[in-house]
């Protein structure tokens, strides 16, 4: 049985799941390993007590035995002791003394398996190179085999799957993936042509060589008096990914947005960009981010250049640093004719493109976009895609839109939020299978966010 896996959050508090139901292959070797123990240990005290050493000298040696015997003791018996945990926002796989944590969003199948487990590998994680691979096996009954999204850095080696023992597989299968009703896609529904074929990006993804969360949520949401307009959010977006935040009109994209960049303050749970909380390590934060608005809030009566020169003073960028990244983004963005002109006079696409100069003009390590394709011509537009396209794996872009042919086209993965809840989340390709096969993200999006009532 192989089932995909979306990411949905499963609700509030965490779910425990053991992994002793067969301890076949445990106990010989656990048995055999505590009667050496026991047999050294008594032999060392017998020594001790009739080699005519001072009583002090005993007692220091005793302690030592006992201690020289409670640590491999504890390795041996600790898997007796631990637990998988499942929370909202990851799977906890706590094997012994090996523990590894790995973000809902990053898992990208999980199947049931049996592989072999031989001898001594009972009594802790062992890393398998040749599968790039995790085994955290303390039998070979109910084991689980996860395929992940993007690798995963374990004590420096890179991994693409974990395999484990749980007692109840298939209930943590459920809760790894609730069903997800989809209603079919409105008639007429028309295929359109895209950039580059998500599958080729999801392999090119591999070559991220760090895994560390960039943007982080836990629990975030947001109330307008008694309207909720982001309910109980739980992201986890990793460095390098091109992250896709989907949604209708009033879905609390721009809100989540607006609290990520500290402009709203959230009124439960927290947000983290770079490791740094927004709002208790503001100036960190704001830092390592670049933030494009929904709508351009420019100065009228200063020209482009004028204005990026003040926000690379904002930024504190040297004068010369401050030249060679104005003269890099004027280039890139087709805006050297408009660097003279006074911001009043330019069209909605121009001051959309110089909002997205100066969201880019420090380099920052995390983009926040809300909508950067609104209000650009095609030929740029495509350049913008280009250029975001290039980013990735350097930089983390956050990017909400309503173009899904965009989203599809460049997002690693997608999120899609609806009426303040995230009701799915995965690689595009993952969703459309998960969607009864719908052809496009299209279909994915119009199902799940589907209303009889506003028919």
């Amino acid at each position: 049985m192989v089932t995909k896996l979306k990411g949905l959050s499963m609700g509030e508090g965490e779910k425990k799941f053991g992994y002793r139901a067969d301890s076949s292959k445990y106990w010989p070797i656990a048995g055999v390993l505590i009667g050496l123990a026991l047999i050294e240990g008594g032999l060392g005290c017998v020594l001790i007590f009739y080699a005519g050493l001072s009583s002090i000298l005993r007692l220091v040696l005793l302690v030592g035995i006992v201690l020289l015997f409670t640590v491999p003791l504890g390795l041996i018996f600790a898997p007796l002791f631990t637990r998988h945990r499942l929370t909202p926002s990851q799977l906890v796989i706590h094997y012994g003394r090996h523990k590894l944590m790995i973000p809902r969003s990053m898992i990208g199948t999980v199947q049931d398996t049996r592989d072999p487990v031989d001898g001594f590998a009972v009594l802790g994680a062992r890393r398998e190179g040749q599968q790039k691979r995790i085994s955290m096996c303390f039998s070979e009954r109910g084991q689980i085999l996860l395929r992940l999204v993007i690798p995963l850095i374990y004590r420096g080696v890179e991994i693409h799957q974990v395999i484990f023992n749980v007692d109840e597989p298939e209930e943590l299968i459920n809760l790894l993936q609730p069903s997800m009703v989809v209603m079919p896609a409105k008639a007429g529904a028309r295929a359109v042509n895209r950039l580059a074929p998500v599958e080729r990006m999801q392999l090119e993804m591999s070559g991220l060589e760090k895994c560390n969360v960039a943007i982080r949520t836990e629990a975030l949401g947001r109330s307008f008096n008694s309207f909720i307009a982001v309910d109980q959010l739980n992201l986890q977006v990793l460095e390098g990914e091109i992250y896709g935040f989907l949604g209708l009109n009033g879905a609390g994209k721009t809100t989540t947005l607006k609290m990520l960049v500290g402009l709203l303050r959230p009124t439960q749970g927290k947000a983290y960009v770079c490791g740094h909380d927004v709002w208790d390590q503001e100036i960190e934060a704001k830092s390592c981010l670049g933030y494009l608005p929904d709508r351009s809030i420019l100065y009228d009566r200063l020209t482009g250049r004028e204005f990026l020169e003040y926000i690379s003073q904002m930024r504190n960028l040297s004068r010369s640093v401050a030249e060679d990244r104005i003269r890099e983004m004027f280039d890139l963005l087709d805006l050297t004719p408009y660097a003279n002109r006074l911001c009043g006079q330019y069209s909605l696409g121009i001051k959309r493109k110089l909002s997205l100069a100066a969201a880019l003009l420090h380099s920052p390590s995390v983009l926040l976009l809300d909508e950067p394709f609104n209000g650009l011509d095609p030929k740029s537009a495509r350049t913008l895609k280009n250029t975001l396209l290039a980013m990735a794996g350097r930089k983390t872009i956050f990017l909400s839109t309503h173009d899904l042919t965009t989203a599809e086209e460049m997002c690693h993965r997608v999120g899609i939020l609806h009426r303040g809840r995230l009701v799915a989340e995965g690689p595009p390709s993952l969703l459309r299978e998960t969607s009864s096969g719908a052809k496009d993200l299209e279909e994915v999006f119009l199902a799940l966010t589907f209303e009889p009532d506003a028919e």
